[in-house]
């Protein structure tokens, strides 16, 4: 059995930025928001990425 230290801390991030896209996704739907920059979002879900593709 492999054990990847941070493993859970990881895809908790994850989960909370999908959470907070959705959210920022609803309210652009309702036109309470005129435009969304992801790119910070999209910077942490890479930089995320790249530490689970480590894992490998």
């Amino acid at each position: 059995m492999t054990i990847y230290e941070g493993l859970k801390q990881h895809t908790y991030q994850l989960s909370k930025l999908g959470s907070n896209l959705n959210q920022v996704l609803i309210l652009a739907h309702q036109g309470k928001l005129a435009t969304i920059d992801i790119m910070p979002i999209k910077k942490e879900i890479y930089d995320i990425w790249q530490l689970l593709n480590k894992l490998k």
